[in-house]
């Protein structure tokens, strides 16, 4: 996919995402049980290969190092495995890991849906 079909901008980046990772400082009475503190980002790609389909180009809302959200047009089910690269360059050696899709939720009066990817280790 072009760089000029990635999910645009329709909320702030990382508006309403769910990374697989939280903040270091958790709310007054609440616990925090992650471990990384994820990076919102602006300009960052990764590469979205589900078994069977086609590969889809991304734009990163947040990236920590146990996994990253992302916006798409496409669907793909929670609990689903793929492979992705982060960062991706359309010309690079791109090196894919596993992830399994653990949270997604439809963004409102947009056609695209918000995914958060849990890497799987090895």
């Amino acid at each position: 996919m072009p760089a000029s079909e990635i999910a645009p901008d329709r909320d702030p980046p990382g508006a309403g995402c769910q990374p697989v990772v939280s903040p270091s400082s958790p709310e007054p009475g609440t616990r925090n049980k992650r471990k990384n503190v994820p990076v919102k980002l602006k300009k960052i790609t990764a590469c979205i290969l589900p078994p069977g389909f086609g590969e889809e180009v991304v734009r990163v809302e947040d990236l920590a190092r146990g996994g990253l959200c992302y916006r798409s047009l496409n669907t793909y089910y929670e609990g689903s495995r793929i492979e992705v690269a982060v960062p991706y360059e359309a010309d690079g050696a791109n090196i894919f890991v596993p992830g399994r899709i653990v949270r997604f939720r439809e963004l409102p009066e947009t056609e695209f849906k918000e995914y958060s990817v849990a890497y799987i280790k090895a």
